[in-house]
């Protein structure tokens, strides 16, 4: 039996007509081509095929954008073999551009803790104490509970700014409502500290007798004592108290601007 022999220069030439969508019996046609037998120009055929689905599932990564202007000609030659034209593949690319452009996506801890959101958690964090603290066991578990899961959902919403605008803002605001509860419950965390660390303060804080003479009880109790300087350690409460609830605030404001800025350039592009 007579086998049927071919070039490599055939098979190449032929496996590029494949590619461009010429039929078996074009292919033939083609001098160069046409000691190819049919089961092979099938099979190189399947095999294209196969190549080009498996090309199509693969993943494309979104952070690299390749340009490509290429002209293919098929040109026909002058030189005949065998009474059939003999056809040549010219691929000529004209101009290939790339431009890589690389987004680097946060790991999750640096999308869920980022500088505002560490000021955030510590600041509310704080507050759920110091609720507890103004009323032991269940009320305060219960209002801390509740601050945190309001002050979280407000910090989301806040992130999804680009989805729900509207919302956004309403969250916002409520991070104001919140934080004025929030800021008694500081001041009489900070209160407390304060008066059980009076040699701490950077002024002196003592009893004195009002009118300038000591008054005793039965027992022997001061009952005209007062505390000299001890408005200011209440002002100092409360400059802490509102210094907190204002980093919530800013860190709330901060996480929204910035939500909102990087939706509106994400449509504009």
């Amino acid at each position: 039996m007579k086998r049927t022999t071919y070039t490599k220069e055939a098979a190449a030439h032929a496996k590029v007509l494949i590619e461009n969508g010429w039929s078996n019996e074009a292919i033939k046609a083609v001098g160069v081509c046409a000691d190819i037998p049919f089961s092979m120009l099938r099979q190189w055929r399947y095999r294209a095929a196969k190549k080009n689905e498996t090309a199509n599932e693969t993943p494309t990564e979104t952070n690299v954008t390749l340009k490509c202007n290429a002209e293919t000609h098929i040109k026909e030659s002058t030189i005949e073999s065998g009474g059939n034209p003999l056809f040549s593949i010219e691929t000529s690319v004209s101009t290939v551009s790339e431009t890589l452009q690389s987004v680097t996506r946060n790991g999750f801890f640096a999308r869920h803790f980022s500088r505002m959101d560490a000021v955030f958690y510590v600041a509310t964090g704080t507050a759920c104490f110091a609720f507890w603290n103004v009323a032991p066991g269940i009320p305060g578990v219960c209002f801390a509970v509740l601050y945190w899961l309001l002050a979280f959902d407000a910090l989301q919403r806040v992130k999804a700014a680009g989805q729900n605008e509207a919302l956004a803002e309403s969250a916002n605001s409520r991070v104001w409502g919140l934080e004025a509860f929030a800021a008694v419950a500081h001041w009489n965390l900070i209160n407390e500290y304060l008066w059980r660390n009076l040699d701490k303060l950077p002024f002196e804080v003592k009893q004195v007798p009002d009118n300038g003479v000591w008054i005793l009880d039965y027992s022997g109790a001061k009952t005209n004592a007062i505390w000299q300087n001890g408005e200011f350690v209440s002002m100092v409460a409360a400059l802490l108290a509102c210094s907190i609830c204002a980093a919530v605030i800013v860190a709330v404001g901060t996480t929204f601007l910035e939500a909102k800025n990087q939706s509106k350039s994400q449509s504009k592009n």
